[in-house]
């Protein structure tokens, strides 16, 4: 009778693990800092360190960055100071206040572009590194030597976004650029298991272009995203709905409803086009 109680005990407490729902949450790794390394004129080895310091006013991804590098056969920090914009500027300055007018991005009432192209060109500089994917330069004012660099990406400034799956068995990550979700911003509004699988409801809301100054540089890319997973936990379906979106003119309204797991948006299109749909939040779905 004993071994027939524990049996059954044991037969209940396997049905509750298969029944357990997996959890997730949205984490994000952000990082303000970067090793290079590299070699100047095929016999220089050197080390470059460098760190976000100040974000430009019209671009969130232009910005200024301090740091030093050195040479690895004698380890003697160089203060330097430069320009991210998809490419990499950097100086060695004797005079600070031209050090300080690179950091802090000084306007000569120029405009914006024709701003970074005068800071990327300043003069007076002790040392300078060109850093760009097809131009990889070491100028002294005397001589111009190639640089190599080993890393391709540049960005001293990494983001990256991913959904933690936690299960009783298993924890994983899922980088939301690796699925093809290249918008910021997420949040969880719910998750659930239905039938033989998981779906999980995020929604987003971000700026459209990192250019502030230019067009759709104030307007907004909002929306939800429906993942889909099966009972193996493996991504099966991704669903993405827009509902404001400056870079593709799409902007909607929500419906009131008397159903407070139902909401209803008309979605218009660029071209005036306008669809309704529903959102079933008890199902996690959309529904026309």
């Amino acid at each position: 009778m004993k071994n027939l109680l524990l049996l059954i005990l044991i037969f209940i407490q396997l049905d509750l693990f298969s029944q357990e729902i997996n959890t997730y949450s949205i984490k994000e790794i952000l990082t303000h800092e970067r090793i290079y390394t590299g070699q100047i004129d095929d016999k220089y080895d050197i080390t470059i360190y460098l760190k976000f310091y100040k974000s430009s006013e019209g671009h969130k991804n232009i910005y200024s960055t301090k740091g030093y590098y050195y040479y690895n056969s004698i380890k003697t920090h160089i203060p330097i100071v430069g320009i991210y914009d998809g490419d990499l500027t950097l100086y060695v300055f004797d005079d600070k206040e031209k050090s300080d007018t690179i950091a802090n991005f000084r306007n000569k009432g120029l405009n914006f572009w024709n701003h970074i192209d005068y800071l990327k060109n300043i003069t007076g500089y002790r040392e300078k590194f060109i850093i760009k994917p097809n131009e990889r330069k070491w100028l002294n004012g005397e001589k111009t030597l190639d640089l190599k660099l080993y890393q391709k990406n540049l960005s001293i400034v990494t983001e990256t976004e991913y959904l933690q799956v936690n299960n009783p068995t298993l924890e994983y990550f899922i980088p939301f650029n690796e699925i093809g979700l290249h918008d910021e911003n997420f949040s969880i509004v719910s998750f659930k298991k239905i039938k033989n699988e998981t779906r999980v409801l995020l929604e987003f809301d971000h700026i459209s272009k990192p250019y502030y100054l230019g067009m759709c540089g104030a307007g907004s890319e909002i929306g939800y995203v429906i993942l889909t997973f099966n009972e193996e936990n493996q991504l099966i379906n991704i669903n993405r709905v827009l509902l404001e979106s400056c870079l593709d003119g799409i902007y909607s309204k929500q419906n009131p409803s008397s159903n407070s797991e139902i909401k209803t948006f008309l979605i218009t299109d660029r071209d005036e086009k306008t669809t309704s749909l529903k959102l079933d939040l008890e199902n996690i779905e959309w529904v026309k």
